[in-house]
This record gives structure tokens, sequence and C-alpha cells, in this order.
């Protein structure tokens, strides 16, 4: 069983999350990602199992970054809806773009019932959350922190400027002032 100071790709785990005894989610001083054990990877589809992951890190270590994403649409019910749905929209676009993109090309392969349950819960996430507005990036201003949200619905995207630095991952009202 991992625990805090085990050995991680990226240095000694600061913070050791065991979503089931086979996953488990580590932090370190300057990365992090998912562990996966062997007999759990080979359960997944093929499509899935065999994008090779990024960097030297082994073929059972999904840096946080985009190589995570793998495991969410490999385990979904281990994770909530929203996680499922960021995350088959970000290796999606990934994997139709280029350069290190490419890898994930075998993503848009990936059909069955596995992928018909993460497209469900998705999109059962953006319809109950439609009108809600996420932020996208942000960087500090004089008058505090510009922040790019999008709106589920329909993707448009505004700037606002907020005081103190964004606190929520979702808001069903845009905060702050029109940048």
């Amino acid at each position: 069983m991992m625990t805090t100071g085990c050995h991680t790709p990226w240095g000694p785990a600061q913070t050791v999350t065991h979503h089931t005894d086979d996953v488990v989610s580590v932090t370190t001083a300057s990365h992090g990602g998912f562990y996966v054990a062997h007999r759990v990877k080979q359960t997944w589809p093929d499509a899935l199992r065999n994008i090779e992951t990024f960097g030297d890190n082994g073929p059972l270590w999904y840096e946080e970054d985009l190589d995570a994403a793998i495991v969410v649409l490999a385990m979904p019910d281990l994770f909530d809806a929203r996680a499922v749905r960021e995350c088959l929209r970000g290796i999606v676009g990934w994997a139709k773009g280029s350069g290190n993109g490419a890898r994930y090309a075998p993503i848009l392969t990936w059909i069955g019932e596995e992928r018909t349950k993460v497209e469900s819960i998705a999109a059962s996430w953006e319809i109950a959350n439609a009108e809600a507005w996420l932020p996208r990036g942000l960087s500090s201003c004089d008058e505090g922190w510009r922040v790019s949200f999008v709106r589920v619905r329909d993707g448009e995207r505004t700037t606002r400027t907020l005081k103190r630095y964004p606190e929520h991952q979702i808001y069903a009202e845009l905060p702050g002032v029109a940048s």
C-alpha cells in the first residue's frame, strides 16, 4: 500500500489518495499523478490501455496533466461527473491536435459501451449545469485577478476582474466586474 513519502516518478509523495486498493493518486513537491495496478489496467478498453503515457514514468503511472484523463475515462465511477466531462473534452481535443497530442489519437477510435457510458455522464453534467460558468484562465492585475470564464451551454467566453483569487471551480452567476 502506498503511503506518504513513497517513491513516485516525480519524487517522494506528499499526499496519497487511494481511490481503490489498485488506483492511487499522489502529489509531490513538483508534480503528481496516478498509479494504476497492472491487473486493473488490463481490464481497460484497448484504446485507453494502449495509449503511451508521457515521459519515462513507466506504463502504470499517469502524470497529472493530461495522462490522468485516461484513468478518469477508464474508471468513471471513481470520479465526479464534472471530472469525467472535463477529461473527455480535454483528451479528445488534444487527440485531434498535433505534436504530443497525437499520442492520444487512439481515443478517437474508442467505441463501445464504456465510451457510451462516459459520454452519457458528461452529457448529463452539461445538461444539469448548462447555465454555469467555468473559470478557464487567470492572471494577476492591479485590481486583483483577471479571470476568463466559459459558459457550459454554448462555450460563450467572457473575462471578469475579481478582487480575490477565484474560490470555486464552477459559478452559477458570473462574479466580479466585466473587463
